[in-house]
């Protein structure tokens, strides 16, 4: 059994794979103390029916891959591979600076390659950030874009003005908002559709083919469901392509 790791800013998900399926899953909030997290991370190991054989992880967040490394050296008895570091995945990144690609996009970018081979495809992951990945029609990333969430706008707009309140992140039912928390949540949501419409159409005429647009991520479902120019959402594709790479590096 392989256990997986993508540590992102907000939440660490962990998956338990048997051969190619996903036979366990798990959310864990950041921000928190390190034994706070490892009291869940230990909750979920010993849930597991089997032993855990290798283990592999993509992170954007120092201050939860240091104690994860760590708790899985301690109660695993293992060394994790990291994305992008120990662990190589076998796909063409082609950017101006490879080595500071985040290590979920490159996982995004090799769920694709695999799983669309021979087709362009846009991967908008819809978490923290708002973060694009394209991956051309010979497999290789090729770059992409980076936008704020839907949870981070709500909040800068909180934290970063006098009067306005916080906002919940929804499907706002009209773009013309009657109140102040209305006008903030039609503003933070149908800004998200139109940005997600926008620029994976710049893309595909930038790259001047078809893309398949594919979404993941906290908020993918809720975008979707207001724009067809998203054709497929896949919730476990950063957890599955971390395994890819781990599958293909053996």
């Amino acid at each position: 059994m392989d256990l997986v790791a993508n540590a992102g800013n907000t939440t660490c998900r962990l998956a338990a794979f048997s051969g190619q399926r996903i036979v366990a899953r798990a959310a864990v909030r950041g921000g928190r103390s390190p034994s706070e997290m490892e009291a869940e991370w230990d909750a979920f190991s010993r849930s597991l029916p089997e032993k855990i054989a290798r283990a592999a992880v993509a992170s954007v967040n120092p201050a939860v891959l240091a104690p994860l490394s760590k708790w899985m050296g301690e109660k695993l008895a293992l060394s994790p591979s990291i994305l992008g570091e120990t662990l190589r995945p076998k796909i063409a990144i082609e950017v101006d600076a490879p080595e500071r690609v985040g290590a979920d996009r490159i996982a995004n970018a090799l769920w694709a390659a695999r799983n669309l081979p021979g087709r362009a495809a846009i991967v908008v992951d819809l978490g923290t950030a708002i973060s694009f990945s394209v991956v051309s029609s010979r497999g290789a990333f090729v770059g992409g874009a980076i936008a704020p969430g839907l949870g981070l706008g709500t909040r800068a707009l909180a934290e970063g003005t006098a009067l306005l309140p916080r906002a919940s992140v929804s499907r706002a039912p009209r773009a013309i908002g009657r109140t102040t928390a209305a006008c903030i949540e039609s503003g933070v949501f149908w800004g998200a559709v139109g940005l997600v419409e926008r620029v994976t159409k710049m893309m595909e005429d930038e790259l001047g083919e078809k893309a398949t647009v594919l979404a993941t991520g906290g908020d993918a479902e809720l975008v979707a469901s207001a724009t067809r120019r998203i054709e497929r959402v896949v919730p476990d594709m950063t957890l599955e392509g971390i395994h890819l790479a781990l599958e293909e590096a053996t």
